[in-house]
């Protein structure tokens, strides 16, 4: 098991100094019957943790603000892959949970049942979306950059490079090192030099693959079974791919030990 999988990073989102002191306690003996250790972060508010170093590390955050609008997508955008869980006195708030997905409402007082069944619940939530990702390592930092923000993947010299919508991320590395994994991802190897997310896929005319108005070489080995991976949904020269590109390139920066 890995370092990440045994650790829970969680935040707690609220002013009131005795709530959260009671969801840290909580917090500890849940992920305690789990066999797993967790790390709580207090913020104050939900400014402050917008704005925090990298709020999008956090797997479960727990908010006492539960009402406004602005403010739940607000939160929601600063932790797009994190279980989140509202905890209010007033029952009427958890209909708010809808809006930005929640995976759990707690009522004040917390009963430890509910509490539990919503933190594993936010914890499954946070497993299915990292199943989904790759952990990329560069030096001094790492990066989680999740398969449906990947058009495509390259390799350059001993270094790959993973092209997002409105970036990239390069690291050391193989294709054949990954190619497993991406495969699992919904990703085609069409050459020696490119993996390509079949999600994105715009046209195949027999010799390239074009992918987010990049154009693609495909070996001449490959093009037969590309055709074919492809046959189903080809038709006149278009594919029926209709995935939509993310408006925003989610990552996870992770300190490294």
């Amino acid at each position: 098991m890995s370092g990440e999988d045994q650790l829970i990073q969680i935040a707690i989102v609220s002013d009131d100094k005795k709530l959260a002191g009671a969801l840290r306690a909580l917090t500890g003996v849940c992920c305690a019957s789990m066999g797993k250790l967790c790390r709580c972060a207090l913020v104050s508010d939900l400014e402050a943790f917008a704005a925090s170093l990298c709020p999008d590390m956090y797997a479960v955050v727990f908010s006492s603000f539960t009402g406004g609008e602005g403010d739940l997508f607000s939160l929601r955008k600063a932790a797009p892959r994190a279980g989140v869980i509202l905890v209010s006195g007033d029952a009427a708030s958890a209909v708010n949970g809808y809006m930005i997905e929640a995976a759990g409402f707690l009522t004040v007082p917390v009963e430890y049942n509910l509490f539990a069944s919503a933190f594993k619940r936010a914890c499954r939530r946070v497993r299915r979306e990292r199943d989904k990702s790759i952990l990329l390592e560069g030096g001094a930092w790492c990066r989680r950059v999740y398969a449906k923000d990947v058009q495509f993947v390259e390799v350059n010299g001993r270094f790959l490079i993973y092209h997002l919508f409105g970036g990239s991320v390069t690291t050391r590395g193989q294709l054949c090192g990954e190619e497993k994994l991406l495969e699992q991802m919904g990703f085609y190897r069409c050459s020696a030099k490119y993996m390509v997310n079949l999600r994105y896929v715009e046209r195949f005319d027999g010799e390239n693959v074009y992918v987010g108005g990049s154009k693609i070489p495909v070996s001449r080995r490959k093009k037969e079974d590309f055709s074919c991976l492809l046959g189903k949904s080809y038709s006149g020269g278009a594919l029926a791919y209709e995935g939509r590109a993310s408006t925003s390139v989610c990552t996870e920066e992770i300190p490294c030990k």
